[in-house]
């Protein structure tokens, strides 16, 4: 009997994903005393660069675009000012690869203690962050479960805008 024929695969995606560590950042500002204060920048794919703020028990991240000034995702107010942490590996998104790399959305993972009840109980959100606009902001709150991972890169392909809140 003769093996079936093979399906035609579906065409290549143009999307392509670089990833990098928060902790090979530099450190520009560190304050140890009390709940600690400490402020890393590096560089990113596409002349972006990242500013990694940690203050008070709290992670914040700031995004500059290529020739652009640093803009500040306000990740503790969006999460009611709860206790957290930013995930180290983060995503970009985008299309090209190599030199050619241009990315349209950063996807982070965003640790948030949210539970006064329950103080040890953590949430792990996917954040897709739109880069394309005018000014770099928060997408989605991607909220633990089934499919986290597939939703989160869903909408950083979609061309997502700007979480109205």
């Amino acid at each position: 009997m003769p093996a079936p024929a093979p399906s035609s695969a579906a065409p290549a995606s143009t999307r392509s994903s670089v990833y990098a560590d928060l902790g090979d950042c530099r450190v520009i500002g560190s304050q140890p005393d009390e709940a600690g204060y400490r402020e890393s920048e590096c560089a990113a794919p596409a002349g972006f660069a990242l500013r990694h703020v940690e203050a008070d028990g709290r992670g914040n991240l700031l995004v500059r675009k290529p020739g652009g000034e640093f803009v500040s995702l306000r990740l503790p107010e969006q999460r009611g000012g709860a206790f957290s942490q930013i995930a180290p590996r983060v995503e970009w998104r985008g299309s090209g690869d190599g030199d050619a790399f241009v990315s349209d959305v950063l996807v982070l993972r965003y640790l948030a203690w949210e539970d006064p009840a329950d103080p040890k109980k953590q949430t792990a959100y996917l954040i897709p962050v739109a880069l394309a606009g005018d000014r770099p902001c928060v997408a989605a709150f991607i909220a633990p479960g089934p499919g986290q991972s597939a939703e989160a890169r869903r909408v950083a392909d979609s061309a997502p805008g700007c979480l109205r809140r």
